[in-house]
């Protein structure tokens, strides 16, 4: 994704804590995330493999809560599917974002982005809700 690093790097200058949540084996997720070179960046990395729960379930969303030591609503999580990744955050109680352009347009979901760097307005807008 274009932006990638550059937006983990700003994320944690800001000092946010970092997460992937994946559907999958625990090694293959590892070894994505090491040869893509930003593991660094994360403070948990968690997928169904690991914790015996699969996206959509709450449970995958809020061990990954639990493990960075916040509430779920506390969360904001970004996903590409609108199952999945959106209503499955949202059910455990997180803030989510849509990344368009990965499946079939979901014209229910509110708040949606298509490059990465947008996630700073949500954020903006987050922190002025708390």
């Amino acid at each position: 994704m274009p932006q990638a690093e550059h937006v983990l790097k700003q994320l944690k200058a800001q000092g946010y804590q970092l997460a992937v949540v994946s559907n999958g084996g625990h090694d293959t997720r590892l070894n994505t995330i090491r040869g893509l070179g930003i593991e660094a960046y994360f403070d948990e990395i968690i997928s169904s493999g690991l914790v015996g729960f699969s996206k959509p379930q709450p449970e995958i969303f809020q061990i990954t809560a639990e493990r960075l030591g916040v509430q779920p609503d506390c969360c904001l999580y970004i996903g590409d599917h609108p199952v999945n990744d959106v209503q499955g955050a949202k059910n455990a109680g997180m803030h989510a974002l849509w990344m368009q352009g990965f499946h079939p347009d979901a014209d229910e979901i509110q708040h949606k982005i298509r490059q990465l760097p947008e996630i700073f307005t949500h954020l903006h807008m987050l922190n002025q809700l708390k």
